[in-house]
């Protein structure tokens, strides 16, 4: 069946928000006027992104911008988006403070494309690329995204402050050969006397800001270290807690009220002490063991979203097999290392 390029478009962005998006991960806040709707009257949030989402366990919101494109040009390139757009969106994204992603979907059908890639809006700088760029952010569309895929905020990475502070370096570095090569232009006496007294004041800077420098490094990793091992403490507590039904003891890793519990929403301690020894009756014996390679932190303002793989075994009451779940969680933990948000999906 052959579909016009309107039609396309639509299929794919329903494609889109139900496989990728779906509502039990993302709540759907803004989707914009499709062909038929802007030919009897044309909205202006048309001019929008296709899709403004919420993730419901970190309440961090995003647009999504669908396109899909059948097959490539005759220089082998997609084009994604013309520069009146880039612009377009460049300025809602600055004027909102939102990031934006590009969805693009590519051969094959606009129901299921053979490839799919989630491009930030700011690594778009052409209207068309090569297969050879996109493959850098290609995803496995036959899942719905994670939330921390789309880093919507910088993971806790070592790596990263070791980047930054090389690179404060290096610009220290060129604004020294700046101030040599200035100098050059004074009387040549001058420039003798003054060479020796800059040469010492920019030894003294150079290892001073060294100095330094190592010693926001070592702090930044030390910090960064102590939270993730904290957060790790914490999580394996609680489980712990949990699988030995100490209730009480909840109190040390949940908060008052929880914005996402599972499947339910706005939970008080009580109503889920209330709900964990119910559960707990149902299966007396569990069995709890996490991946800690999956392990991942993310800073958000004052909280930190936690993600992670676990094997899940629970025995039913008068049951003599146990069931084992694969299942990878996602919480939300405030500055005080209690649980705010958490949800489970099956892998």
């Amino acid at each position: 069946m052959s579909y016009t390029s309107f039609e396309k478009g639509e299929i794919f962005e329903k494609f889109v928000e139900s496989n990728l998006f779906p509502e039990h991960q993302y709540t759907l806040i803004h989707r914009t006027d499709n062909y038929e709707q802007n030919k009897i009257r044309f909205s202006e949030n048309t001019l929008l992104p296709d899709f403004k989402f919420r993730h419901k366990i970190t309440e961090e919101e995003f647009y999504i911008e669908a396109k899909y494109r059948g097959k490539f040009d005759s220089d082998d390139r997609l084009e994604i988006m013309n520069f009146n757009q880039q612009k377009k969106f460049k300025e809602i994204e600055k004027k909102e403070n939102i990031k934006i992603f590009i969805v693009l979907g590519y051969i094959g059908s606009p129901h299921k494309p053979y490839n799919v890639c989630l491009i930030p809006l700011s690594k778009l700088k052409y209207p068309r690329y090569y297969n050879s760029y996109l493959k850098e952010f290609k995803i496995d569309h036959s899942k719905f995204i994670q939330f921390d895929s789309l880093q919507l905020y910088k993971n806790l990475n070592i790596n990263d402050n070791y980047t930054t502070k090389k690179e404060v370096i290096n610009s220290n570095e060129i604004s020294l050969k700046e101030n040599i090569t200035i100098n050059k232009i004074i009387d040549d006496d001058i420039v003798k006397t003054q060479k020796q007294k800059i040469n010492k004041k920019l030894l003294v800077t150079i290892v001073a800001s060294f100095l330094f420098l190592i010693s926001l490094l070592y702090f930044s990793v030390f910090n960064t270290t102590s939270i993730e091992n904290n957060l790790k403490n914490k999580v394996r507590k609680y489980y712990t807690t949990l699988d030995f039904g100490n209730i009480n003891d909840l109190d040390n890793y949940i908060n008052p009220t929880v914005d996402n519990w599972y499947n339910k929403k706005n939970l008080s301690l009580s109503e889920i002490k209330t709900q964990t020894i119910k559960y707990l009756k149902k299966y007396p014996k569990r069995e709890t063991e996490i991946q800690w390679d999956s392990f991942k932190v993310t800073h958000l303002h004052n909280n930190y979203f936690v993600s992670y793989k676990m094997i899940y075994k629970i025995l039913q009451e008068g049951k003599v097999n146990s069931k084992i779940y694969h299942l990878k969680i996602q919480s939300v933990w405030d500055k005080n290392l209690k649980l705010k948000s958490i949800s489970e999906t099956k892998i």
